[in-house]
């Protein structure tokens, strides 16, 4: 009886008889349709249009990252040249710049610290220093900005640049580090 229940059933759905495994594969196509092709195109194109915008981003990003750190560093100078009495200067290099007490020859460094150390200028950044108020016939040009023991810097400008963006670093009227977003480059 149970036999002859299921036999029945499967006659009457043809869904479920014996045939279904070559029906199957008789009808499902192989590989992939134009549709699928295309939505997985758009897909990936899709993609890689954010990660380069986050990429470009992420290079301004950076350049206004190093400018910020350059500033909190010049103002911490600044305040440990007025604090220890000791002039200090902020020397440039291709890749980067550092930090260094003025001492008098013959004078020690024994106060150097972890302001005093080389800080390296992130690779996908360009910057450009300026210096004002030089003297033309200065044979030893010193690439540094001077800050004496009032904390008062030496004129000068420095801009990060990303791929968009340029962030400057100058002085106010005032003598006060400021921090300006310049427009965007290139339009």
């Amino acid at each position: 009886m149970v036999y002859s229940k299921i036999h029945s059933t499967l006659q009457r759905n043809p869904r479920c008889g014996p045939n279904l495994a070559p029906a199957i594969r008789a009808t499902k196509p192989f590989g992939f349709t134009l549709i699928e092709v295309i939505v997985v195109t758009a897909i990936i194109g899709l993609m890689a249009t954010f990660l380069v915008g986050a990429l470009i981003q992420d290079s301004d990003r950076i350049a206004k990252l190093e400018a910020q750190r350059f500033v909190a560093v010049a103002q911490e100078v600044s305040d440990e040249a007025v604090f220890t009495g000791t002039p200090h200067k902020i020397a440039f290099a291709a890749d980067g710049y550092s930090v260094e007490p003025l001492i008098a020859s013959g004078a020690s460094a024994s106060t150097l610290n972890e302001l005093h150390r080389q800080r390296k200028v992130a690779e996908e950044v360009r910057f450009r220093v300026f210096f004002f108020d030089i003297d033309a016939n200065d044979d030893e040009f010193d690439a540094s900005i001077q800050i004496d023991t009032l904390g008062t810097f030496s004129p000068f400008e420095v801009r990060f640049i990303g791929d968009k963006s340029e962030f400057v670093v100058s002085l106010d009227d005032k003598g006060q580090l400021q921090l300006l977003t310049e427009g965007v480059i290139g339009s």
